[in-house]
């Protein structure tokens, strides 16, 4: 008993579910994070790279946006799937966004861009307002979004490229 205690204590401290911590925001909706039919909203972050973006810079396309931190191994696992999902379909964007209030150093997200060699859009929550305002609740968390931002789809935990395959093509 004493071992799932640990266990349990071990993710509420790395932040593995954001379930209680998240009620302690301010919300973009009354009752609670981004879900379907919500419009996401369109913050400014940094895009890796290349300075502060609006998130509907993508709008028009349809979106697959996904949430992610270094130290979260189902997102390590998925980052392949990712890639080669975004490389197989060029009328789908696939962005991804680091939690960068949840990793243990500001660098974890740049070293792991560079190991996974992540060819992806990566906007960097600095702030944490991405995390505010959406409230994803678990790493990783995806959206599946159509081309004015609205979301069509969450899904919680990894993805792979037949899934978002399928997901995407509900959209089309």
């Amino acid at each position: 008993m004493q071992h799932e205690k640990t266990i349990f204590d071990f993710g509420r401290a790395v932040g593995c579910s954001f379930n209680n911590w998240g009620r302690h925001l301010s919300r973009h909706r009354e009752d609670g994070p981004i879900v379907v039919g919500d419009t996401m909203p369109n913050l400014e972050l940094e895009l890796y790279g290349e300075g502060t973006q609006p998130l509907h810079q993508y709008a028009g396309d349809i979106v697959v946006l996904n949430v992610w931190a270094s130290w979260c191994e189902p997102c390590v696992r998925e980052m392949p799937e990712l890639m080669e999902f975004a490389n197989a379909n060029n009328a789908v964007t696939v962005v991804t966004v680091n939690m960068q209030t949840r990793e243990f150093r500001a660098s974890d997200a740049i070293d792991f861009i560079n190991e996974q060699d992540l060819n992806l859009p990566v906007l960097l929550d600095e702030d944490g307002e991405f995390l505010e305002k959406v409230q994803p609740q678990n790493f990783p968390m995806t959206y599946i979004l159509d081309e004015n931002m609205e979301v069509h789809e969450v899904v919680t935990g990894e993805v792979h490229a037949e899934m978002l395959q399928e997901k995407v093509d509900k959209l089309k």
